[in-house]
């Protein structure tokens, strides 16, 4: 699996751009599921990594809204969902939102810094907004000064445990279904196989039972009661082969269904069959 520059199978870093290895790293860890451990646990080893040869650089502004520059370049409007991740040196952050003053800071962070900066802007009527708004700093500030950014979250939650008493449930009605179902079947032959056998004699003996003469009619009358027999057994044997189906495909649903919470519930019609999940997705 990778994460847009980085790859976790191989556990590299790109030497030449750590910074956007970095931000790919946070977002990985942001939004991959956590059930996905082992993932997760690599893309913490490389983002620590990462961390000690750059700063990471949490911007935020007064008020909201405002769209954040680094360097010149636009990086978001705030709030931003991660810190920046910049080399160690010089950088300049300017803010500008509409009825706002622009804002410029200029910083110096050293590799493995964690910054939080917040440029507050005045409104256009700097008269109006002087008595509230406290003046922004100027000029550079050392990455000791600044409070230590808010790192994204690393740590993995442990997915819900499942329980395996639905599972065990609908396996064993699965497989009395199947069992149903092939005890119907052989029946089924059974009567197949009886009613062949009286046709046959029937017509040796010169007989048939469109309009049965006063001899055949009793044996007729068994021939059409074997030839529905089979019919109902056969019939009933494919609806319980369905719902063993069913019942089976439930059961590997519950256990495969990535949430916890949901719940699937075998549903068999006399048009078919199928599944009914719930739970929240």
């Amino acid at each position: 699996m990778t994460a847009a520059g980085v790859s976790l199978a191989g556990c590299t870093l790109r030497p030449a751009d750590v910074t956007m290895d970095s931000t790919h790293l946070s977002w990985y860890l942001r939004e991959a599921p956590a059930e996905r451990t082992a993932q997760r646990q690599r893309a913490e080893a490389l983002l620590k990594e990462a961390l000690a040869k750059i700063a990471a650089i949490t911007i935020a502004t007064e008020p909201h809204g405002a769209e954040v520059k680094v360097d010149g370049a636009v990086v978001g409007r705030t709030p931003l969902a991660l810190p920046v991740f910049l080399e160690p040196g010089r950088h300049a952050i300017s803010a500008e939102l509409d009825g706002y003053k622009p804002q410029r800071e200029l910083i110096d962070p050293a590799a493995g810094d964690a910054v939080g900066i917040t440029l507050r802007l005045a409104r256009s009527d700097a008269q109006a907004r002087a008595a509230v708004d406290a003046p922004a700093t100027a000029g550079p500030r050392a990455a000791s000064e600044a409070p230590p950014a808010k790192l994204p979250e690393t740590a993995a939650t442990t997915p819900a445990t499942r329980s395996w008493v639905p599972v065990i449930a609908l396996g064993a009605a699965s497989v009395v279904g199947l069992g149903v179902g092939v005890g119907m079947t052989v029946a089924s032959n059974d009567a197949v196989a009886e009613k062949d056998e009286r046709k046959q004699r029937i017509l040796q003996e010169g007989g048939q039972c469109a309009e049965p003469a006063a001899a055949f009619a009793e044996r007729c009358k068994a021939l059409r009661s074997a030839g529905s027999r089979a019919d109902t057994l056969g019939n009933g044997a494919r609806v319980a082969f369905i719902a063993s189906g069913t019942l089976a495909a439930a059961a590997v649903t519950y256990l495969l269904w990535p949430r916890a919470d949901a719940t699937a519930l075998p549903e068999v019609r006399a048009d078919g069959a199928g599944i009914t999940l719930f739970g929240a997705f």
